[in-house]
């Protein structure tokens, strides 16, 4: 585990509205919570965060390091997907492994054309996205999957349902703190702690 993957994860959790916290810090990392803190007093003496109570936030030096990070695992994982023809959900994985190296992903990102989105629908850093709401904040009706998160387990919720970006859901309603939605004729109940990191845009019929 590398510390500026701790530096992505806070970029990741703010990018979906959710403070980044030591505990899910931890979790989206895999690590113990002593560990995280370890990591984290180094980077705070480093000037790369700051910590304001339980919340870490990045520094102008942090995000710039982490904006880097998340831009090329996203470039990296279209190459896989596109033109290697990974799975989706692996893609996700071996883009963690590949993304700390600069000058390999500028190099797919040129040979690219300078892709906008992931495969899941998570914008390249910096470049222009399509608005999009949570699915947790959707009423009845179709909805176009627009992207997965990549935070709180999203992408091994994702490949559990079978869900990607560009599905056609319909949204039937809410039971309890699940959404009802059916895609591809399948129905599914989707937490609504998972379903507010699944973005979504209404289909104007």
């Amino acid at each position: 585990m590398r510390s500026e993957d701790y530096l992505a994860v806070i970029y990741r959790l703010n990018e979906a509205g959710i403070e980044a916290r030591l505990s899910f810090i931890a979790e989206n990392l895999g690590v113990k919570a002593s560990t995280a803190t370890r990591v984290l007093s180094k980077l705070e003496r480093e000037g790369y965060v700051v910590k304001r109570g339980p919340v870490y936030s990045l520094t102008q030096k942090g995000a710039e390091k982490a904006l880097k990070i998340v831009c090329n695992h996203r470039i990296v994982e279209r190459f896989l997907t596109d033109i290697l023809k990974v799975d989706l959900w692996e893609a996700h994985n071996l883009a963690h492994e590949l993304e700390h190296v600069d000058s390999f992903a500028e190099l797919l990102d040129e040979y690219l054309g300078r892709p906008s989105q992931c495969p899941h629908g998570n914008p390249v850093p910096t470049r222009v996205t399509e608005y999009a709401i949570p699915l947790s904040s959707a009423g009845k009706g179709a909805y176009t999957v627009v992207r997965i998160g990549e935070v709180g387990g999203l992408v091994d919720w994702g490949r559990k349902l079978a869900l990607k970006a560009g599905d056609l859901a319909e949204v039937s309603g809410f039971e309890g703190n699940d959404i009802i939605v059916s895609v591809s004729g399948r129905r599914l109940r989707i937490p609504l702690h998972i379903a507010r990191l699944i973005y979504v845009r209404k289909v104007v019929k």
